[in-house]
């Protein structure tokens, strides 16, 4: 199984919110850290969050599991991952809820994050999970 690596090039994120403005402005305050190569985004819809995957290959999947449907897309994003290994998840949420954070861990996302972190940050966090994973 091929392990998530970045290659000699720059970070490819998907992030998958359920709310457009976030999704909008943490692709473009992410867009401008030279290390990030790209960055897709979807709502948490299954078919278009799946479809994003499959077409973009990211590295992280950036995803905020509390809407509707989001515990679903959870569940599939973590299958295809056991499947393939070519990403890593991150769960991004606006408040930490401990049984939560520990419940996703245990299931096999590799961050659980909150939305308050800078952008660098957050960058910096990613990629270090990332090394650990490949």
């Amino acid at each position: 199984m091929d392990q998530p690596q970045l290659n000699g090039g720059g970070l490819r994120l998907a992030i998958l919110d359920p709310n457009a403005q976030v999704r909008t402005a943490l692709e473009r305050r992410l867009t401008e850290d030279d290390r990030v190569a790209a960055v897709a985004s979807a709502g948490i819809d299954s078919i278009d969050a799946l479809g994003l995957i499959a077409d973009q290959d990211p590295h992280v999947v950036l995803i905020d599991p509390r809407g509707n449907g989001g515990t679903e897309l959870l569940a599939a994003l973590l299958q295809r991952r056991l499947e393939s290994r070519r990403f890593i998840i991150a769960v991004h949420v606006s408040y930490r809820d401990a049984a939560e954070e520990a419940a996703l861990l245990s299931v096999g996302c590799s961050l659980y994050l909150l939305k308050g972190l800078r952008s660098r940050t957050l960058v910096d966090t990613l990629l270090s999970a990332l090394s650990v994973a490949g």
